[in-house]
């Protein structure tokens, strides 16, 4: 059985599985030392995407993909937002 919409697996334990992607946009396989995966939340319902980032040519993948409705759901908006220097904000 497979939920499309999360691309995640019911497992033969009852446990369910989330789908990975196998590469990025540019085509680099996302493999372990070659991928930092996280999560960032979002307002469409689904509550957050996993994110795949390549450290070999920075694009991100998300999983389930962003839709028309996706927004960015952080508590205040800080992750957003990048300082003159290109840097996201601390704290």
């Amino acid at each position: 059985m497979m939920n499309r919409r999360r691309r995640l697996h019911l497992m033969p334990d009852g446990s369910w599985h989330e789908e990975a992607p196998h590469t990025c946009a540019n085509g680099h396989v996302l493999q372990a030392r070659s991928v930092l995966v996280g999560a960032r939340a979002c307002g469409c319902g689904i509550g957050h995407h996993r994110t795949h980032h390549c450290r070999t040519c920075g694009d991100t993948v998300f999983s389930p993909p962003l839709g028309e409705t996706c927004t960015d759901g952080t508590f205040d908006g800080r992750a957003g937002r990048v300082t003159r220097a290109g840097r996201r904000p601390v704290g």
